[in-house]
């Protein structure tokens, strides 16, 4: 390895800088991909929560809506109402599904990056 060095011109030094600079920007890596992970989880058990929150109250206030919004007579007004209180639990359960399914072959693979680049970053 020495050798190979030298031919480069560059010093034990030089070569030690270099691989103190590598592992620095290794380490930066893995720090910003396990808070990329780690950001998405947390936008995924947000938005979950936030669906399950949404559905329990749909199903607290279905017998009053039924009562005072669906009896009635239906204008723009009623329908603009169920338009987007519909929509919404459709949304919110579409995200939920689409961020669920990124395969589980991703992530381990992702993972396993971030500890090669662990591994790698630690050595001397």
């Amino acid at each position: 390895m020495s050798d190979a060095l030298s031919q480069l011109g560059i010093d034990a030094a030089e070569a030690a800088v270099l691989a103190s600079s590598i592992r620095t920007n290794n380490m930066i890596f893995v720090s910003i991909l396990s808070k990329i992970i780690f950001d998405n989880l947390l936008f995924f058990l947000i938005s979950a929560l936030s669906l399950a929150i949404l559905v329990y109250d749909t199903l607290l206030t279905f017998p009053q809506e039924v009562r005072c919004i669906w009896q009635r007579k239906w204008t723009g007004a009623t329908l603009l109402y169920s338009a987007i209180r519909y929509t919404t639990i459709v949304d919110m359960a579409f995200r939920v599904h689409t961020i669920a399914l990124v395969p589980s072959s991703v992530q381990g693979s992702v993972m396993n990056l971030l500890l090669l680049l662990a591994y790698f970053s630690n050595q001397g």
